[in-house]
């Protein structure tokens, strides 16, 4: 059994919705970073204000784009405006190999951290943490980096599993 039966294309079709999830979550982290960069000092921000926050938000809108692109028809087939491409596939190994790469980045961060905050919640383990109401703003946000692979794993798997070519020995 090749695993292209209709069984396994129905149920894809119908999980679109985890790439518009994996959209939103690439927002809550740049956004508390931008905000910190700014001067803002709500969840812990008081000694940011030195930093930048332009390399997140190019990773995470990279990832916002990558999570739109594996549930939208422009990551099948390039746009009219994109120059010298338009109208073409777009090379499915581009979405899959830098969907697998985000994954891997972001949803055992986000497990680190889960697991860093239980850990010290238990006195198990001394962390840099506070769990008052700027530690735990902290631990939520880079929570959300694990909900944010999860979900990008799974668009990314949708993705894969629709592009993919028919199979040699049985035709579907």
């Amino acid at each position: 059994m090749c695993g292209h039966g209709s069984l396994i294309k129905g149920k894809i079709r119908s999980n679109v919705w985890i790439g518009y999830t994996a959209f939103m979550l690439s927002f809550p982290y740049p956004l508390l970073k931008i905000y910190w960069s700014l001067g803002g000092t709500l969840g812990g921000g008081q000694n940011f204000g030195h930093h930048s926050a332009y390399g997140e938000v190019l990773v995470f809108g990279a990832s916002a784009l990558l999570s739109l692109a594996l549930v939208q028809r422009w990551g099948r087939i390039f746009p009219r405006w994109v120059p010298f491409f338009s109208g073409k596939k777009v090379p499915r190994w581009i979405l899959i190999t830098g969907g697998w790469i985000a994954t891997c980045m972001t949803a055992p961060m986000g497990f680190l951290a889960i697991f860093g905050s239980v850990m010290q919640g238990l006195g198990l383990a001394d962390g840099p943490v506070r769990f008052d109401g700027s530690g735990l703003m902290v631990s939520m946000v880079y929570g959300g980096w694990m909900l944010l692979g999860i979900a990008l794993g799974g668009a990314t798997w949708v993705y894969q599993q629709q592009t993919r070519s028919s199979c040699a020995q049985c035709g579907r």
